[in-house]
C-alpha cells in the first residue's frame, strides 16, 4: 500500500538525483583545462565619443571600452592600447587594464586645436580597434575692439580697457584690442606712458588678461606694432584679419571706438593724421574680405544714420550705433562682456 509518508533513505536517493540531475556550473564557461575561459572575443563602446567641445580642451566623458569572451562574459586583466588616430590633441593612460566589469578607460583626452573631427582608438591584441570621435569648436565668441583714442579720448580709453579687464577671462569669449594713446593728453596730468603699462606711445595689440598688474591700461603684455594711422581702413582690414587669424571663432563683433560724426566720417588719430578722419566711404574698403562680422558696434556718437547703413549693408548682420551724441566714458563694457560670458552660446 502507497502511503503519503516516505523513509528518510527514500528521501535522501531523491535529493541525491535531483543534485546530479540539476546542478548548475557557477564558474562560467571553462577552457579544456577546467579554467575559466578569459579569451577576448570582442571589444565594444562603454562610455564615451560624441561629445562637442572646445578646441584645446579634454571630453567631459573618458572614452572606455568593455571587453567580452566567446560567451558574451566580461573579462577582467585585459590589456587595452588606445591611440589618438586624427585631429591632434593628446591623451594620458594610453594603455589600460580591464577591470572586474572588463571595462578600461583611458586616463584623458584632449582635442586638437583646430575645429573638426578628432578620433580615438582603444584596441585590443587580436581584435578590431574600437573607434570613439569627438568634435572640436572655436570659442563661441571674439570680441574686436578697434580702440582708436590718439586724441582727446586718451583717458576713457584707457578707463574703457580696464572695464574689459574688470569682466574676468573666460576662455569661450576672447576680446582682443588694437589701441593706441595721445601723448599730449598723458602728458597734460603729469605722465608717461608707463602710467598705463606701455613703455611707449606705439599702436598696440592685446588680448586682454587678468594678469594682476597694478595700474591703469593692459594688465598682460601687449605686442607693438609700431605708430600705426587708425583712420588709415587698411590698418582696421588688417587688425580684423589678424583677429580672426589668431584667436578664431564661432562668432565675431567689431567696436570701432572713438569720435563719431555721422556722414561726415569717423576716427581721428591726432599723431598720425591730426584734423583728418576716416570717410564712411571708407568703411566698405576697411570690411571686405574679412568674412562674417555678427554685431558691428560703432562706440561713438552720431553714426546712427541712413547713410553708415548704407555704407555697411552687407558687412555685418546687427549694427548698434547712436543717433545722438554719447557721453566720453561711451559702452560698458564690463557689463557687456559678463552679458555675453554668461551665455556665451547666445
Amino acid at each position: 500500500m502507497s502511503t503519503k509518508h516516505s523513509t528518510s533513505a527514500q528521501l535522501f536517493f531523491l535529493a541525491f538525483l535531483l543534485a546530479a540531475c540539476g546542478s548548475k556550473d557557477t564558474t562560467g564557461p571553462s577552457d579544456t583545462n577546467g579554467q575559466p575561459d578569459n579569451t577576448p572575443a570582442s571589444s565594444a563602446v562603454s562610455a564615451g565619443g560624441g561629445e562637442t567641445v572646445r578646441v584645446g580642451t579634454a571630453v567631459a566623458t573618458r572614452p572606455a571600452v568593455i571587453v567580452k569572451n566567446a560567451s558574451g562574459q566580461s573579462i577582467a586583466g585585459v590589456s587595452v592600447t588606445f591611440a589618438v588616430t586624427a585631429g591632434g590633441g593628446s591623451i594620458t593612460g594610453a594603455t589600460a587594464t580591464t577591470n572586474s566589469s572588463g571595462i578600461a578607460t583611458v586616463g584623458s583626452w584632449t582635442i586638437g586645436s583646430a575645429a573638426g573631427q578628432n578620433m580615438l582608438t582603444a584596441t585590443v591584441q587580436g581584435l578590431s580597434p574600437v573607434t570613439f570621435t569627438a568634435t572640436a569648436r572655436w570659442p563661441y565668441w571674439t570680441v574686436m575692439v578697434y580702440l582708436a583714442a590718439d586724441n582727446n579720448l586718451t583717458v576713457d580709453g584707457i578707463q574703457d580697457i580696464d572695464e574689459m579687464e574688470a569682466a574676468g577671462v573666460d576662455p569661450e569669449v576672447q576680446v582682443v584690442v588694437q589701441a593706441e594713446f595721445n601723448p599730449l593728453e598723458v602728458e597734460l596730468r603729469g605722465c608717461d606712458a608707463s602710467c598705463f603699462n606701455r613703455p611707449n606711445f606705439n599702436t598696440f595689440r592685446y588680448l586682454v588678461t587678468d594678469a594682476g598688474i597694478p595700474g591703469f591700461g593692459p594688465n598682460g603684455s601687449a605686442i607693438d606694432i609700431g605708430n600705426r594711422d587708425m583712420t588709415d581702413p587698411v590698418q582696421l582690414n588688417e587688425f580684423i584679419l589678424w583677429a580672426k587669424d589668431n584667436y578664431p571663432a564661432e562668432r565675431y563683433a567689431l567696436v570701432l571706438w572713438n569720435h563719431g560724426g555721422g556722414y561726415s566720417g569717423l576716427i581721428a588719430d591726432e599723431t598720425s593724421a591730426p584734423g583728418e578722419l576716416m570717410s564712411i566711404g571708407e568703411l566698405p574698403a576697411a570690411l571686405s574680405g574679412v568674412g562674417p562680422i555678427d554685431v558691428l558696434d560703432f562706440d561713438m556718437c552720431l553714426m546712427g544714420g541712413y547713410e553708415t547703413l548704407v555704407m555697411i549693408s552687407g558687412f555685418a548682420d546687427y549694427v548698434v550705433f547712436s543717433e545722438e551724441t554719447e557721453p566720453g566714458e561711451g559702452d560698458p563694457y564690463q557689463a557687456i562682456i559678463d552679458g555675453i560670458q554668461a551665455d556665451p552660446s547666445v
